[in-house]
Protein backbone atom coordinates (compact mmCIF):
# COMPACT_ATOMS: atom_id res chain seq x y z
CA UNK A 1 0.00 0.00 0.00
CA UNK A 2 1.15 3.65 -0.38
CA UNK A 3 2.28 5.90 2.07
CA UNK A 4 -0.49 7.96 3.50
CA UNK A 5 -0.94 11.48 1.71
CA UNK A 6 -1.15 12.84 5.12
CA UNK A 7 -1.95 12.28 8.13
CA UNK A 8 -3.15 14.02 11.11
CA UNK A 9 -4.67 12.88 15.15
CA UNK A 10 -7.61 12.02 13.62
CA UNK A 11 -6.54 9.25 10.96
CA UNK A 12 -4.84 9.27 7.80
CA UNK A 13 -5.83 9.63 4.06
CA UNK A 14 -4.47 7.43 0.94
CA UNK A 15 -4.24 8.11 -3.08
CA UNK A 16 -5.03 4.56 -3.62
CA UNK A 17 -7.85 1.89 -5.11
CA UNK A 18 -9.62 0.62 -1.79
CA UNK A 19 -9.85 -2.81 -2.86
CA UNK A 20 -5.88 -2.58 -2.05
CA UNK A 21 -6.42 -0.65 0.85
CA UNK A 22 -9.01 -2.95 2.19
CA UNK A 23 -6.99 -6.06 1.67
CA UNK A 24 -4.21 -4.43 3.67
CA UNK A 25 -6.68 -3.89 6.68
CA UNK A 26 -6.95 -7.25 9.54
CA UNK A 27 -10.54 -8.70 9.76
CA UNK A 28 -13.18 -7.76 12.33
CA UNK A 29 -11.15 -4.57 13.06
CA UNK A 30 -13.20 -1.43 11.77
CA UNK A 31 -16.10 -0.24 13.14
CA UNK A 32 -17.49 2.19 10.50
CA UNK A 33 -17.06 1.99 6.51
CA UNK A 34 -18.85 4.87 4.90
CA UNK A 35 -19.19 5.27 0.99
CA UNK A 36 -20.54 6.86 -2.30
CA UNK A 37 -19.53 4.97 -5.23
CA UNK A 38 -19.75 5.96 -8.69
CA UNK A 39 -23.35 5.34 -9.19
CA UNK A 40 -24.82 3.41 -12.95
CA UNK A 41 -25.62 7.01 -14.60
CA UNK A 42 -26.45 6.31 -18.15
CA UNK A 43 -23.81 8.67 -18.96
CA UNK A 44 -20.52 7.89 -18.24
CA UNK A 45 -18.29 10.62 -15.94
CA UNK A 46 -14.73 11.56 -16.14
CA UNK A 47 -14.89 9.55 -12.56
CA UNK A 48 -15.61 6.33 -14.15
CA UNK A 49 -18.67 4.53 -13.76
CA UNK A 50 -20.38 1.53 -14.69
CA UNK A 51 -24.05 0.00 -15.90
CA UNK A 52 -26.85 -0.59 -14.27
CA UNK A 53 -26.54 -4.20 -15.63
CA UNK A 54 -22.72 -4.77 -14.71
CA UNK A 55 -23.35 -2.76 -11.08
CA UNK A 56 -23.47 -5.31 -8.84
CA UNK A 57 -21.13 -7.92 -10.54
CA UNK A 58 -18.59 -4.68 -10.19
CA UNK A 59 -19.64 -3.81 -6.57
CA UNK A 60 -19.44 -7.26 -4.95
CA UNK A 61 -15.70 -7.61 -4.25
CA UNK A 62 -15.53 -4.23 -2.34
CA UNK A 63 -18.86 -5.64 -0.29
CA UNK A 64 -16.58 -8.82 0.40
CA UNK A 65 -13.63 -6.67 1.19
CA UNK A 66 -15.77 -4.46 4.24
CA UNK A 67 -17.66 -7.63 5.20
CA UNK A 68 -14.31 -8.93 6.09
CA UNK A 69 -12.85 -5.90 8.06
CA UNK A 70 -15.62 -4.71 9.95
CA UNK A 71 -16.30 -6.09 13.19
CA UNK A 72 -19.68 -7.97 14.97
CA UNK A 73 -21.14 -4.93 15.53
CA UNK A 74 -19.68 -2.55 12.69
CA UNK A 75 -22.01 -0.90 10.44
CA UNK A 76 -21.19 -0.33 6.19
CA UNK A 77 -23.25 3.21 5.13
CA UNK A 78 -23.63 3.30 1.17
CA UNK A 79 -24.98 6.48 -0.51
CA UNK A 80 -25.72 5.12 -3.81
CA UNK A 81 -28.24 7.22 -5.87
CA UNK A 82 -31.01 5.79 -8.47
CA UNK A 83 -31.01 5.86 -12.79
CA UNK A 84 -33.03 6.24 -15.30
CA UNK A 85 -33.49 3.98 -18.12
CA UNK A 86 -32.11 4.66 -21.66
CA UNK A 87 -34.65 6.35 -23.78
CA UNK A 88 -37.93 6.24 -21.77
CA UNK A 89 -38.62 7.80 -18.25
CA UNK A 90 -38.39 5.27 -16.22
CA UNK A 91 -35.93 4.31 -13.10
CA UNK A 92 -33.59 1.19 -12.93
CA UNK A 93 -33.91 -0.97 -10.23
CA UNK A 94 -29.99 -1.51 -9.80
CA UNK A 95 -29.46 -0.03 -6.31
CA UNK A 96 -32.45 -2.10 -5.14
CA UNK A 97 -31.00 -5.36 -6.76
CA UNK A 98 -27.53 -4.39 -5.12
CA UNK A 99 -29.79 -4.37 -1.14
CA UNK A 100 -31.10 -7.44 -2.42
CA UNK A 101 -27.84 -9.32 -2.92
CA UNK A 102 -26.20 -8.03 -0.13
CA UNK A 103 -28.73 -8.52 2.30
CA UNK A 104 -29.83 -11.24 0.82
CA UNK A 105 -29.51 -15.38 1.82
CA UNK A 106 -26.40 -15.36 0.77
CA UNK A 107 -25.64 -12.06 1.57
CA UNK A 108 -22.78 -10.75 4.44
CA UNK A 109 -25.04 -7.30 5.55
CA UNK A 110 -28.39 -6.83 7.52
CA UNK A 111 -30.44 -3.64 6.56
CA UNK A 112 -30.31 -2.01 9.92
CA UNK A 113 -32.35 1.27 8.28
CA UNK A 114 -32.79 3.16 5.66
CA UNK A 115 -31.67 6.67 5.61
CA UNK A 116 -32.28 9.23 2.38
CA UNK A 117 -30.32 12.85 2.03
CA UNK A 118 -32.50 15.43 0.12
CA UNK A 119 -31.13 17.90 -1.92
CA UNK A 120 -33.56 20.73 -2.13
CA UNK A 121 -30.85 22.39 -4.67
CA UNK A 122 -30.36 19.58 -7.20
CA UNK A 123 -31.17 20.18 -11.17
CA UNK A 124 -34.50 19.29 -12.37
CA UNK A 125 -32.62 16.24 -14.44
CA UNK A 126 -32.88 14.40 -16.66
CA UNK A 127 -34.04 17.41 -18.69
CA UNK A 128 -35.95 15.45 -21.39
CA UNK A 129 -38.53 14.32 -19.24
CA UNK A 130 -38.60 16.98 -16.00
CA UNK A 131 -37.69 20.27 -17.79
CA UNK A 132 -39.22 19.19 -21.24
CA UNK A 133 -42.12 16.76 -21.74
CA UNK A 134 -42.71 17.63 -18.23
CA UNK A 135 -43.47 14.16 -17.52
CA UNK A 136 -41.46 14.00 -14.26
CA UNK A 137 -40.28 15.66 -11.43
CA UNK A 138 -37.03 16.60 -10.56
CA UNK A 139 -35.30 13.84 -8.75
CA UNK A 140 -34.14 14.97 -5.44
CA UNK A 141 -33.38 12.36 -2.93
CA UNK A 142 -30.65 9.74 -2.86
CA UNK A 143 -31.45 6.29 -0.30
CA UNK A 144 -28.69 5.62 2.52
CA UNK A 145 -28.34 1.76 3.24
CA UNK A 146 -27.45 1.30 6.70
CA UNK A 147 -25.98 -2.21 7.16
CA UNK A 148 -24.51 -4.25 9.62
CA UNK A 149 -22.97 -7.49 10.45
CA UNK A 150 -25.29 -7.83 13.27
CA UNK A 151 -28.54 -6.86 14.48
CA UNK A 152 -27.46 -4.81 16.72
CA UNK A 153 -24.59 -2.48 15.61
CA UNK A 154 -23.56 0.09 17.52
CA UNK A 155 -25.63 3.08 17.72
CA UNK A 156 -27.49 5.80 19.62
CA UNK A 157 -30.23 8.03 18.57
CA UNK A 158 -29.49 10.01 21.86
CA UNK A 159 -26.38 11.58 20.34
CA UNK A 160 -28.29 13.23 17.41
CA UNK A 161 -31.14 14.74 18.89
CA UNK A 162 -32.42 18.14 18.28
CA UNK A 163 -33.76 21.26 19.98
CA UNK A 164 -37.72 20.84 20.64
CA UNK A 165 -39.97 22.61 18.04
CA UNK A 166 -41.69 25.60 19.24
CA UNK A 167 -44.93 23.62 19.19
CA UNK A 168 -43.20 20.91 20.90
CA UNK A 169 -42.43 23.21 23.85
CA UNK A 170 -46.12 24.61 24.09
CA UNK A 171 -47.11 20.58 24.22
CA UNK A 172 -44.83 19.56 26.65
CA UNK A 173 -45.93 22.70 28.92
CA UNK A 174 -49.57 21.86 28.81
CA UNK A 175 -49.78 18.91 28.90
CA UNK A 176 -50.10 15.67 26.60
CA UNK A 177 -53.46 14.36 25.77
CA UNK A 178 -52.43 10.78 26.39
CA UNK A 179 -54.75 7.58 25.30
CA UNK A 180 -56.16 5.97 22.04
CA UNK A 181 -55.27 7.85 18.38
CA UNK A 182 -57.26 6.89 15.07
CA UNK A 183 -54.09 5.80 13.48
CA UNK A 184 -54.31 3.13 16.50
CA UNK A 185 -51.27 3.86 18.71
CA UNK A 186 -51.57 4.19 22.21
CA UNK A 187 -49.69 7.51 23.38
CA UNK A 188 -49.05 6.79 26.99
CA UNK A 189 -48.10 9.12 29.67
CA UNK A 190 -44.66 8.96 29.55
CA UNK A 191 -44.73 10.80 26.13
CA UNK A 192 -45.03 13.82 28.17
CA UNK A 193 -41.69 13.51 30.00
CA UNK A 194 -38.90 16.29 28.50
CA UNK A 195 -36.22 14.50 27.25
CA UNK A 196 -33.10 16.13 25.89
CA UNK A 197 -34.22 16.96 22.43
CA UNK A 198 -36.53 15.53 19.59
CA UNK A 199 -35.65 12.28 18.16
CA UNK A 200 -34.39 13.19 14.03
CA UNK A 201 -36.21 11.29 11.36
CA UNK A 202 -33.88 9.17 8.82
CA UNK A 203 -34.55 12.11 6.50
CA UNK A 204 -31.32 14.16 6.01
CA UNK A 205 -31.47 17.81 4.24
CA UNK A 206 -28.64 19.52 2.87
CA UNK A 207 -27.68 21.38 -0.13
CA UNK A 208 -24.79 20.30 -2.23
CA UNK A 209 -24.18 23.91 -3.51
CA UNK A 210 -20.69 24.97 -1.89
CA UNK A 211 -18.43 26.90 -3.94
CA UNK A 212 -15.75 28.33 -1.99
CA UNK A 213 -14.83 25.27 0.69
CA UNK A 214 -10.89 24.10 1.78
CA UNK A 215 -11.00 21.42 -1.04
CA UNK A 216 -12.19 23.99 -4.19
CA UNK A 217 -9.92 26.43 -2.98
CA UNK A 218 -7.01 23.87 -2.53
CA UNK A 219 -8.17 23.08 -6.37
CA UNK A 220 -8.17 26.49 -7.44
CA UNK A 221 -4.54 27.50 -5.95
CA UNK A 222 -3.01 24.34 -7.81
CA UNK A 223 -4.94 24.90 -11.09
CA UNK A 224 -6.87 21.67 -10.70
CA UNK A 225 -10.34 20.10 -12.23
CA UNK A 226 -12.97 20.23 -9.25
CA UNK A 227 -13.74 16.61 -8.62
CA UNK A 228 -17.81 16.92 -9.71
CA UNK A 229 -19.54 14.57 -7.79
CA UNK A 230 -18.15 15.93 -4.19
CA UNK A 231 -20.09 14.01 -1.61
CA UNK A 232 -22.18 16.55 0.63
CA UNK A 233 -20.71 17.00 4.80
CA UNK A 234 -23.84 17.01 6.45
CA UNK A 235 -24.25 13.12 5.61
CA UNK A 236 -21.10 11.97 6.87
CA UNK A 237 -21.45 14.33 9.93
CA UNK A 238 -24.24 12.95 10.88
CA UNK A 239 -22.82 9.52 11.10
CA UNK A 240 -19.10 10.51 12.54
CA UNK A 241 -19.00 13.89 13.35
CA UNK A 242 -22.57 14.20 15.50
CA UNK A 243 -21.46 10.23 16.54
CA UNK A 244 -24.58 8.46 15.86
CA UNK A 245 -22.75 5.21 15.66
CA UNK A 246 -21.90 5.40 19.63
CA UNK A 247 -18.07 4.63 20.58
CA UNK A 248 -16.38 4.04 16.84
CA UNK A 249 -13.06 3.89 16.03
CA UNK A 250 -13.53 5.97 12.23
CA UNK A 251 -12.55 4.82 9.09
CA UNK A 252 -13.94 5.64 6.10
CA UNK A 253 -13.38 3.91 2.52
CA UNK A 254 -14.25 5.48 -0.17
CA UNK A 255 -14.52 3.86 -3.66
CA UNK A 256 -13.89 7.15 -5.65
CA UNK A 257 -11.92 8.90 -3.29
CA UNK A 258 -8.89 7.79 -5.51
CA UNK A 259 -10.76 9.84 -8.14
CA UNK A 260 -10.61 12.82 -6.69
CA UNK A 261 -7.20 12.54 -4.54
CA UNK A 262 -5.62 11.40 -7.93
CA UNK A 263 -6.60 15.44 -8.78
CA UNK A 264 -5.00 16.32 -5.72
Amino acid sequence: MNNPVYETELGVAYCANCLDVLKTIPSTSIDLVMTSPPFALRRKKSYGNVSAEEYCDWFWPFAQEIARVLKRRGSFVLDIGGSWNKGNPTRTLYHFELLLRLCGAKGPFRLAQEFYWYNPARMPAPAQWVTIERVRVKDAVNPIWWLARSARPKASNRRVLKPYTKSMENLLAKGYNDGPRPSGHVVSKKWGRRQKGAIPPNLIIAANTKSNDPYMRACRQRGLEVHPARFVEAVPEFVTVHGYFEGIEQRTQCQNAHFQLDEL
